[in-house]
């Protein structure tokens, strides 16, 4: 199984650097995904589509992409289908058999984790902000009233209420 580095693209996500694994069929790729660290396959005939990803003129050290890319899925998380990629990546790399030791790299520091809301703020009620009063007051729209508001040049905020209530009247 051939291992390398390469810029795949991905689902209209632009460009991505990724761990290629390549099969007999398929080509197997491990992604740093907006959510998580994933495997994605595609097709052999797609991969010559791709370009090599260089670091200092060479070719980007597999074993140091894969050290990355168990950092970052130790904080978003990682589908066991890409842990065993990543696995049998390590086994067939080429810095292994070279004996190639990766750039050392700084610790990215965690993320800290939030917890989520337990309760939901409710959304302030109509009449609470001046335009919402004054609409209820005068009988008229406030979408109606914002209408009006932009054709006589005014934007919001809507903080002057003489001036609301003059156009509006």
């Amino acid at each position: 199984m051939e291992v390398s580095i390469r810029y795949v693209q991905l689902e209209n996500a632009g460009f991505k650097p990724t761990l290629v694994l390549e099969g007999r069929k398929l080509a197997h790729c491990i992604i740093n995904d907006e959510l998580s660290v994933r495997v994605v396959d595609m097709e052999l005939r797609d991969l010559g589509r791709t370009r090599p990803v260089l670091f200092r003129g060479q070719h980007y050290p597999v074993s140091r992409f894969i050290e990355s890319i168990r950092r970052i899925g130790a904080r978003k998380g990682i589908t066991e289908g890409a842990r065993d990629y990543l696995e049998r990546a390590e086994r067939a790399s080429p810095d292994a058999e070279e004996g190639i030791n990766p750039v050392s790299t700084p610790a990215i520091p965690q993320k800290p984790v939030f917890e989520p809301l337990h309760s939901i703020p409710e959304p302030l009620k109509r009449g609470t902000g001046g335009l919402g009063s004054i609409c209820d007051a005068l009988g008229i729209d406030p979408v109606v009233a914002r209408r009006r508001l932009r054709a006589a040049g005014m934007h919001a905020p809507y903080a002057d209420a003489e001036a609301i209530r003059r156009i509006l009247a």
